[in-house]
């Protein structure tokens, strides 16, 4: 009989959970999805990796920049070498 009333309060315990889930306001308004959200809770995830590949992109557009400017520096020092 206890298996019976164990399985009963897991049961119950989690369909509250569960649709107490998915009957939350805050996930239906615009304030959740202005940001992106999807209702599956994995958009903050989503959308913190698009923000940390831009960023990477940008690190690397700027070493570029800067390994061109640092090459074109040592060819106007060998031009001027070559000019004396």
């Amino acid at each position: 009989m206890s298996a019976m009333y164990t399985f009963y309060i897991m049961f119950t315990c989690w369909g509250c959970l569960f649709l107490g889930s998915t009957k939350d306001p805050y996930y239906d308004s615009e304030a959740y999805r202005k940001d992106g959200g999807d209702g599956t809770g994995h958009w903050f995830y989503e959308k913190q990796e698009d923000i940390e590949e831009n960023a990477r992109a940008q690190l690397r557009r700027e070493e570029l920049i800067e390994e061109i400017e640092e090459k074109v520096g040592r060819l106007r020092e060998l031009e001027e070498a070559s000019w004396k």
